[in-house]
């Protein structure tokens, strides 16, 4: 893009904006934004932020002129108050392996942005965690993790914004295990990085779920998750922790065709990972189909896509009842 296209960037992106003006409607500290109508009022502090990160990517594409580096340098000198930044959660897992997990749980906690909060666990069979993030550090954290790790680690970004993050402190660490499974020394080995069964985006999973003879769907969350809500027709594992699930699957698939589906869920994904890969490889199942990004992006799904048309098999109404149960302090979400 040349300079010029660049200097027109200006108001933020309408994607940045749309999300926004949709979650913190209701702040009383507001600011309109550049060239946006009086009605698409945001709080100063995230307009102050967004605005910075549009001028570090024009300084960066040596696109910035001296107007434009001065406002920079003084939104830079700036601090605005952690209660007036906007933020979203984000979790994320990814089963790849890592050597010298303590170091690098080190350097990560050390290079992540000001201003992130949250949980992140380090081990030798991957990472998985939850953050807490200013709107718009996203692409920066995801920088730090590859670089950090030497792999990618996908956010899945809960859209919902809040003034309030549902973390208290930043505590990165390295465990045994990037999520506790009860297993001990490889007792019951399981190859992560093997067949784990095949993940379905939220529009496919929709659709099957819809289909006349539907599958077996397992629920590998905790009985207390299950409780508050679940998918119409879901079999719940029934698990008061993890460590459980793999002898609740003995049960549950005591006497399952191995040749028919199962489809299984939980909260962002990560457990179907492992539930997976043992009904997979333990237990023989030849179909084992799991939610992408987990109940968190079947809804975000859910409330992005317009309506279905007949052709496109029906409509899109959440197929989950009840309230998603979450890990952090944040609400559930129906």
């Amino acid at each position: 893009a040349t300079t010029e296209e660049k200097l027109t960037m200006f108001p933020l992106r309408l994607a940045v904006l749309a999300r926004l003006a949709s979650c913190l409607s209701t702040t009383t500290t507001t600011s309109t934004l550049p060239g946006s109508s009086s009605s698409s009022k945001l709080p100063a502090a995230a307009v102050r932020r967004l605005r910075l990160k549009e001028l570090r990517e024009l300084a960066d594409a040596t696109a910035e002129t001296r107007e434009l580096r001065k406002e920079r340098r003084a939104l830079e000198r700036e601090r605005a108050p952690a209660s007036e930044v906007a933020v979203v959660v984000a979790t994320f897992f990814e089963f790849r392996e890592v050597v010298n997990a303590t170091a690098k749980a080190e350097a990560l906690e050390r290079l992540l942005p000001r201003g992130v909060l949250g949980t992140v666990k380090i081990a030798t069979e991957g990472v998985n965690g939850g953050l807490s993030m200013p709107v718009g550090d996203d692409a920066r954290v995801s920088e730090v993790f590859e670089e950090v790790l030497g792999f990618s680690v996908r956010l899945n970004v809960d859209e919902r914004c809040t003034l309030e993050s549902p973390y208290l402190t930043l505590k990165v660490k390295a465990s045994r295990q990037a999520l506790a499974d009860g297993r001990v020394d490889d007792d019951l080995p399981l190859d992560l990085g093997g067949d784990c069964g095949e993940a379905i985006d939220a529009a496919q999973w929709h659709a099957d779920l819809k289909m006349e003879d539907p599958p077996l769907l397992l629920d590998v969350r905790n009985h207390y998750e299950s409780d508050l809500g679940t998918f119409e027709g879901a079999t719940p594992l029934g698990t008061t922790q993890f460590s459980e699930t793999f002898r609740k699957l003995d049960d549950a698939l005591r006497h399952h065709d191995t040749t028919k589906p199962v489809y299984m869920f939980c909260t962002g994904g990560i457990r179907c990972v492992k539930a997976a890969a043992y009904a997979k490889q333990h237990l023989g199942l030849q179909h084992v189909k799991r939610l992408q990004d987990g109940i968190v992006g079947y809804q975000r799904w859910c409330h992005r896509r317009p309506p279905l048309t007949e052709e496109e098999g029906g409509n899109n109404t959440s197929l989950f009842r009840g309230t998603n149960f979450v890990f952090d302090r944040r609400a559930g979400e129906n």
